[in-house]
């Protein structure tokens, strides 16, 4: 350590330098006991001062049980994130989809603006991201696809300045910043193999709760019934919808699990924790989550079954050609009737009064006139459902785009849709890029399972608005983001 020469007198200057984790003066040498406690007080005392805010808030202005025990819940694990990281990580991708069944409720509202628990958890999430990559200076702009990610949420904040709803466009900024806070821990925390496998196990952990309440709602005929259709399964996620995409991210990943220990004897209990999944997917009666699946599959089957691959789709064409005399003869033999079936009415669209996909085109070719009037910015992040308000006729009728491609182009514009279209093609040419070099065969399946998950996003995509399914996000582009940044090359099993 170097110290300049200097005469009583006169005031001694100190050089301050970092070592990786702590500010040392010369001057005055901290013990290691010292620097743990500042450390201890740093990330205990000082975030349980900024979350000790809403909940006085609430108990001052909102003062009913529910609120009070949600923020105390809340409160009470924000020094864990702080205090390790990495566990926070993996904590709230474990809790957040049976967080869903609470994400409408209201804790409070500052003037206008309402906050539910799934903005304010958005929000924390954003506050502690920020917090992580500042105090361990994470270079974070290093990581792939950050600066279209960037820009995509840039324009998204941008358009507060001009949207029609200030209320949606935060909602909507909101949940897109904690997707891409996610991202970006993800990519810093999940870089090794091991880390990798936590991951995993902490996604098959946050299905418990979500499978657990939709066996319920199944057994109970408690699911969601509208559209002709009844009892569809939505587990914690608030939508059958929400509910199936997330149920194919778990499918995908159990898929690339599964491919990558091929030689093992636990492919067994594997395939019968993806024949479970399999089951709520159906149940779910989400035809975008299953055409979303079906992509997944085929992709692994052209990998690694291809003559299996052929002989089911020789027997799928079989069947439908055949459904009509094989329908006459369960008539004539078991009399019953297969069009009755949910599952083949829902297959067919004769389970809606009005076809739902009828309906999907009627609202699609209504609304794409609006990108003609703002086509390059859009009307501002989270502003379709204003608009498409204007041309409800029922009192019931949805507002939502249910197509994530067409609600970009009318809210972030055509610059907005073009760099979501780049985030998504840098995703998969990454990806790609991966699969093809020199890896192990277990990464390939890994890098498999990513392709055919984007695949199934973008799929989705055209008929679904999975971009507003929060608890599917984090998990996709926390997976993402792992195969990206992780040691993947020999080693992921």
């Amino acid at each position: 350590m170097l110290v300049k020469p200097c005469f009583p007198t006169q005031i001694m200057e100190s050089r301050i330098y970092f070592n990786h984790k702590y500010l040392i003066d010369d001057r005055y040498p901290m013990s290691s006991t010292e620097r743990s406690e500042n450390n201890r007080f740093r990330n205990i005392f000082a975030p349980s001062v900024l979350a000790a805010i809403p909940l006085v808030y609430v108990l001052v202005y909102h003062p009913n049980l529910e609120n009070i025990l949600l923020v105390l819940i809340m409160t009470a694990l924000v020094p864990v994130f702080f205090i390790d990281f990495k566990l926070g990580f993996f904590v709230l991708i474990a809790l957040r989809p049976t967080l869903d069944v609470f994400g409408e409720t209201e804790l409070f509202a500052l003037g206008p603006f309402p906050f539910n628990l799934s903005s304010v958890v958005g929000i924390l999430v954003i506050v502690w991201g920020l917090w992580y990559f500042f105090t361990r200076k994470v270079r974070f702009w290093r990581q792939p696809l950050f600066w279209p990610f960037a820009i995509v949420t840039g324009l998204s904040v941008i358009s507060l300045f001009y949207t029609p709803s200030n209320s949606a466009t935060i909602r909507e900024s909101v949940r897109f910043l904690s997707i891409f806070v996610m991202y970006l821990m993800a990519g810093s925390i999940i870089t090794s193999a091991q880390r990798f496998s936590m991951f995993l196990g902490t996604a098959a952990v946050s299905l418990i709760i979500p499978l657990a309440v939709g066996a319920y709602q199944f057994l109970s005929g408690t699911g969601l019934s509208f559209g002709g259709l009844d009892n569809r399964v939505y587990a914690t996620l608030g939508h059958p919808n929400a509910f199936g995409f997330y149920l194919v991210l778990l499918l995908g990943i159990g898929l690339g699990y599964f491919f990558s220990r091929q030689a093992e004897r636990s492919q067994k209990l594997i395939l019968a924790g993806l024949t479970v999944l399999c089951l709520f997917l159906i149940l779910t009666y989400t035809r975008g989550a299953w055409l979303a699946f079906l992509f997944v599959f085929i992709l692994f089957g052209i990998r690694y079954y291809k003559k299996l691959l052929i002989v089911l789709a020789a027997f799928a064409l079989a069947v439908l050609l055949l459904s009509p005399v094989i329908n006459r003869a369960s008539i004539a033999y078991f009399d019953y009737d297969f069009n009755r079936n949910p599952l083949v009415q829902r297959l067919s669209d004769d389970s809606n009064i009005e076809s739902s996909i009828d309906w999907r085109f009627g609202v699609w070719s209504e609304m794409s006139a609006k990108i003609g009037e703002r086509p390059l910015f859009g009307y501002g992040l989270g502003a379709f459902p204003v608009i498409r308000q204007q041309y409800v006729k029922g009192f019931f009728e949805s507002t939502e785009a249910h197509n994530d491609y067409l609600r970009l182009a009318i809210e972030l514009g055509v610059i907005g849709l073009g760099v979501y279209m780049i985030l998504l093609g840098t995703l998969l040419y990454s990806l790609w890029r991966k699969f093809r070099a020199n890896i192990s065969p277990a990464a390939k399946a890994w890098m498999i399972s990513g392709v055919g998950l984007a695949g199934a996003l973008m799929v989705m995509s055209f008929s679904d608005n999975v971009l507003q399914g929060t608890a599917a996000m984090w998990l996709f582009w926390s997976f993402q983001a792992g195969l990206l940044n992780a040691e993947t090359r020999p080693t992921i099993k």
